[in-house]
């Protein structure tokens, strides 16, 4: 009896599940509906809030600040230029002076030979400014954009002027320019290829810096190998030095043959080439005292 009791009830329990199921399935539309409703308004409010926030904010014109930085330079180079071309009348008066009004030169080799002189003086100046600026030509410390435009253009006109002397010197070179550097039979003596061979290396050195001055060679190469590289200026002044010795270490120790006491054009490009060996060498050595001492009081701080 009682389980015909429980069969009359089990068609009623199912009806009454199958209710259930279908409230609870509606239930969680009814939710998911809400849900997808709620999550529009958020997204739409956010947007319109994004775009209100971005409205409100002042836009910066970075075209205007870029044209004037580029202005600001451009007269800076103009003022280079000014002072290269100054530089380089001082430098050809001063050639003019000592060989053609002083010496005994005919004016007809002022266009190669003297002119090749005055080339070689300046590439050395050139050269020895772009080591120099900001350790000891505090130029535009201020703006260190600016300073590095005038670095690179002092090492790029150097390096260009050492071209241009390089060819002048080999259409020159002949015992009738040059008889000291020839041996009687016409062929070049020590000094004379000691002269040539260190002049060729050190022009070949200053093409790493010169190359790497390119925008993109710093990103290229990375920092460490461009520093590097930067650095071989050094290692080619020093074969500067070494070329200037081999063509005028006999002139420099006889002072009485000085074209009217004035110093040989090579001596005072010596003592261009030497400035920045000689500033580079006493900044490393600060450097390196500056280390030991901070190396001393740490040590110290650990005793203690």
């Amino acid at each position: 009896m009682a389980n015909l009791v429980v069969g009359a009830r089990e068609p009623a329990l199912l009806l009454e599940r199958g209710r259930q199921c279908r409230d609870d399935q509606q239930l969680s539309r009814d939710a998911g509906t809400r849900g997808q409703i709620q999550r529009s308004a958020l997204t739409h409010n956010t947007g319109v809030e994004h775009s209100v926030r971005t409205s409100a904010q002042p836009r910066i014109d970075v075209s205007g600040h870029r044209n004037d930085l580029r202005a600001h330079l451009a007269d800076r180079v103009d003022r280079i230029s000014d002072l290269q071309c100054l530089s380089a009348i001082a430098d050809r008066d001063h050639h003019i002076v000592r060989y053609h009004l002083a010496g005994d030169v005919a004016w007809a080799h002022f266009p190669l030979f003297i002119f090749n002189k005055a080339t070689s003086l300046a590439a050395v100046f050139f050269v020895a400014s772009s080591y120099l600026i900001g350790k000891v030509f505090r130029w535009h410390d201020h703006d260190k954009a600016l300073r590095l435009v005038v670095i690179k253009f002092c090492g790029l006109m150097g390096f260009f002027l050492a071209g241009v002397h390089a060819l002048f010197a080999l259409a020159l070179l002949s015992p009738a320019y040059y008889a000291k550097y020839f041996l009687p039979d016409g062929r070049l003596n020590l000094e004379g290829e000691v002269a040539i061979a260190v002049g060729v290396v050190a022009l070949f050195l200053l093409m790493a810096p010169a190359i790497t001055t390119l925008p993109m060679m710093p990103k290229a190469i990375g920092g460490q190998r461009w520093k590097r590289n930067q650095r071989l200026g050094y290692v080619a002044l020093a074969f500067v030095v070494a070329h200037l010795v081999a063509l005028g270490l006999r002139g420099w120790l006889a002072p009485a043959d000085w074209t009217r006491g004035l110093p040989p054009i090579s001596l005072v490009a010596l003592v261009a080439a030497l400035v920045p060996l000689i500033v580079k060498r006493k900044l490393v050595r600060e450097k390196r005292e500056r280390e030991v001492e901070s190396a001393a009081a740490y040590a110290a701080e650990q005793e203690e």
